[in-house]
């Protein structure tokens, strides 16, 4: 499931600089490909709850860890409908776009750590 996790998040990355080169309007693959890679990977941090508890539960560092990596990728989802839906928004959205990517990795894996 990591490797999957990962291979989503390349195909993310990649999607993503496509689309930050093409600008607006975005090409309607690319982006769809963009969002369904988003929502495989961010399913990952449910999962692993679900797995965990069912299998003696979790400590609160693990449930702040996986909180923290949901509450990243909401970030990330909202910010990118944002940017996809309107064609002018302020500077914040975008780089909140950009960074997020970032911190929500970091966070991903300090969840692994922390879990298991």
């Amino acid at each position: 499931m990591l490797i999957t996790s990962g291979l989503f998040f390349l195909m993310i990355l990649a999607s993503g600089y496509l689309l930050s080169r093409i600008g607006n309007p975005y090409s309607l693959a690319i982006i769809t490909l963009h969002k369904l890679a988003g929502l495989a990977r961010g399913k990952y941090p449910g999962v692993l709850l679900v797995c965990q508890t069912q299998h003696g539960g979790l400590a609160i560092s693990g449930i702040v860890a996986i909180a923290v990596t949901v509450v990243t990728f909401l970030v990330l989802i909202v910010s990118g409908s944002l940017l996809s839906a309107a064609d002018e928004l302020p500077a914040v959205i975008q780089k909140l776009h950009s960074v997020f990517p970032y911190l929500s990795v970091a966070a991903a894996i300090t969840m692994l750590i922390v879990v298991f």
